[in-house]
């Protein structure tokens, strides 16, 4: 408006403040607009009621015809005129919008306060102004991107599977690393780590020293695991970069022609959790710290030899494994308290019987062949009564750790919605933005988990409590890999009623059913 001015007044040969006059005109057209009955009142008020607006504010028109307030601070000798008497704006016109957000701007984007004091510094009044800052301030994506908090988690739903569900011990495992150790080898320190085996059912655990976290070693210290105890069906593991070049590594073992028969018949499934989210792997995470403090307190500051170390580490394994699952009682009546070595080592207590000195031999047959059955038979009969203890105690013991918080009851997240990435290695500023592709649902119908699109073309599993909305959808009828949103083949058969495009965790381990993200049993 300035430029229009400039030119017109430059044809004149006149010389203007343009920007003054742009001004007042732009002003001038806002109160003409807003304030129509104001501005009749105060150019003609001989004979009229005074306006409701006119005697609240005092208002009164200055010198280039503006209406402007006139307040109680006329002595004041610190602040300009125009400071002390304001122009009025209309509160929802555009250019009280655009006034507000150049504002902000100027303030570095801070608060409401700020950005309402600085906008009447600047010679402005605005009727409900702290509303109308406020309706513009959520508009502003810099401050949406900053200050959005994440999706609200939904409930805790029932326990997976592999949990409440016993075959046998470490059919559902999950695994991890410690930290590194130092050992001393022939007066040279180097360093060895810890492989954890959990079981998923009984919590028992499995501890392996590696001298390393290459693939080679891993391979060896899960061989000699799967010799002792069972190839198990079901791996769990985080998604930290060691595990995810053994998941890889894990498919290229199945189809290799030396390991091709073995584990066929398995059908051995890595699961991998969510990525950040340490808290879907409790299970085995939790032991790790129990691991940890056993080591600190054992070893605490001194270096010891491998072979030292690797006693020390059977020891810490034996007496984790001897823990108490269910809740110690006084009574000396109740049967004794279950532990994960009761299910790993059930005939340790057995007394199988030993020929003896001056006996005959058919007669010591007849008696060894009657007493070992007997033996057999009472180990299956304790390993019934560990199983029945477990399922009424340690199961049911299992609901006394359930807390409620407060969560959301609703999915406000949806498909193409685009979302601020929280990475814990970096600071806000930081994020990566990505576009929801998919959502992964627990069974009671929230989402848990997200699959994420992120900028730079990788795609991975996000939990709701890292995805921060934007408040921006991106539209439905882009192409955004439309083959990822069809159901999977092998995928149960899905309620007519729900989404086609729903997908559900898997039952059977309950995490994602997502090809790209992870190995599911589904």
């Amino acid at each position: 408006m300035a430029k229009v001015y400039e030119f017109v007044y430059k044809i004149r040969g006149k010389l203007q403040d343009f920007t003054q006059l742009a001004t007042n005109y732009l002003f001038k057209s806002i109160q003409e607009q807003a304030f129509p009955l104001e501005l009749d009142f105060l150019r003609c008020p001989e004979g009229k009621l005074i306006l409701a607006k006119v005697g609240q504010l005092n208002l009164f028109l200055d010198e280039a015809g503006l209406i402007c307030s006139r307040g109680r601070m006329g002595r004041n000798l610190t602040h300009k005129y125009e400071v002390l008497n304001p122009l009025i704006l209309e509160t929802n016109h555009r250019l009280t919008a655009l006034i507000i957000t150049d504002t902000h701007e100027e303030v570095k984007h801070l608060g409401v306060p700020t950005t309402l004091s600085r906008t009447r510094l600047a010679g402005f009044w605005i009727p409900q102004g702290r509303k109308a800052v406020k309706k513009i301030l959520r508009e502003c994506r810099l401050c949406r991107k900053f200050n959005a908090i994440p999706f609200t988690y939904p409930r805790l739903t029932n326990l997976p599977r592999c949990r409440v569900n016993l075959v046998r011990p470490f059919l559902h495992t999950g695994m991890d690393y410690t930290g590194h150790l130092w050992v001393d080898n022939l007066s040279q320190r180097s360093k060895v780590y810890i492989l954890i085996f959990t079981c998923m059912e009984i919590r028992a655990v499995h501890l392996e020293l590696v001298e390393d976290m290459t693939i080679r070693s891993f391979l060896m210290a899960f061989t000699r695991f799967a010799n002792m105890w069972g190839l198990p069906s079901h791996l769990y593991s985080n998604n930290a970069k060691s595990f995810i070049a053994r998941g890889n590594l894990l498919q290229q073992v199945l189809t290799a022609e030396e390991f091709q028969n073995k584990y066929k018949i398995y059908n051995l499934k890595h699961v991998r959790i969510p990525l950040h989210s340490p808290w879907y792997g409790g299970v085995w995470e939790r032991l790790i710290k129990t691991l940890k403090k056993c080591l600190y307190k054992y070893i605490r500051r001194s270096v010891c030899s491998q072979t030292e170390l690797l006693a020390t580490v059977s020891d810490i394994q034996h007496a984790v494994n001897d823990r108490p699952l269910t809740y110690i009682s006084s009574d000396q009546s109740v049967w004794e308290v279950i532990t994960p070595n009761h299910f790993l080592h059930p005939d340790l207590n057995s007394n199988f019987l030993v020929r003896l000195e001056n006996t005959d031999i058919n007669e010591f047959e007849v008696t060894t062949k009657q007493r070992l059955i007997a033996s057999l038979r009472n180990r299956d009969g304790l390993l019934k009564e560990f199983k029945r203890i477990w399922k009424e105690d340690y199961l049911l013991s299992l609901r006394e750790q359930h807390l409620e918080m407060n969560t959301s009851t609703s999915n406000t997240i949806q498909v193409g919605d685009i979302v601020s990435i929280k990475l814990p290695n970096k600071a806000r500023p930081f994020w990566a933005l990505g576009r929801v592709i998919k959502l992964f649902y627990g069974d009671d119908g929230l989402v848990r988990s997200a699959q994420v699109l992120q900028g730079d073309g990788t795609m991975h599993n996000h939990t709701l409590i890292h995805l921060y909305p934007l408040e921006l959808q991106a539209v439905q009828t882009l192409d955004i890999n439309e083959e990822l949103l069809e159901p999977e083949d092998n995928q149960e058969e899905e309620d007519p009623d729900q989404n086609n495009e729903r997908l559900w965790i898997c039952p059977e381990c309950d995490l994602p059913d997502d090809g790209s993200a992870m190995i599911c049993c589904d």
